[in-house]
């Protein structure tokens, strides 16, 4: 697993070599376009369906990551929760499929946990998420690419004097028609 402050940021980390590529492969060969969805709650995003994929290489997935949290703290300095009453705390990925339409208009999380988003597939490359100075477009700090198995981990969590930063972030690149994009992300809690 590869972390790297992006650009001095020890809030926002680029993250990639997460799984072997088979692993990786296993996971594109889905036919995501036909998977079950939950049907979007009122205030939800439009035109982004959460998917409940069950398949051995997606549990996979998860179960790396939550055998990666130690390493992630070494790496961050952070102190997520790997355990609770002497049990591991199992983390599971929440997947997105992002159709024609979407937009993920520029914000912050807010008090959300700190949450990691990694891109699958896209249109191209140039749909990735981008972060923000501030709530202007034309104030950006940093573009991620969409390259499949391949990330961003934002912490959201206070800092020892209890500040909590807003990290402005979102994908303003509009998903064209007959084309769709799809995520997954993780939420890790702080002990």
């Amino acid at each position: 697993m590869k972390l790297v402050p992006v650009n001095g940021s020890h809030r926002l980390w680029s993250i990639s070599d997460i799984w072997s590529p088979e692993l990786v492969d296993q996971v594109m060969a889905i036919d995501w376009l036909t998977e079950p969805y939950v049907p979007n709650q009122p205030g939800e995003m439009r035109n982004r369906r959460t998917l409940s994929p069950k398949y051995q290489c997606i549990e996979r997935l998860d179960e790396h990551m939550t055998q990666s949290i130690p390493l992630i703290n070494q790496i961050t300095n952070c102190n997520f929760v790997s355990s609770a009453w002497g049990k591991s705390v199992e983390i599971q990925s929440t997947w997105w499929l992002c159709e024609p339409g979407y937009v993920s208009y520029i914000h912050h999380d807010g008090k959300l946990p700190n949450n990691m988003l990694i891109f699958w597939h896209a249109p191209d490359t140039s749909y990735g998420t981008t972060f923000y100075n501030s709530d202007s477009e034309d104030d950006v700090f940093h573009q991620f690419e969409s390259v499949p198995g391949t990330g961003y981990l934002m912490l959201n969590h206070a800092d020892d004097t209890g500040h909590r930063p807003a990290q402005y972030h979102g994908m303003l690149k509009e998903i064209p028609a007959n084309h769709w994009r799809l995520a997954c992300f993780y939420q890790f809690s702080t002990k």
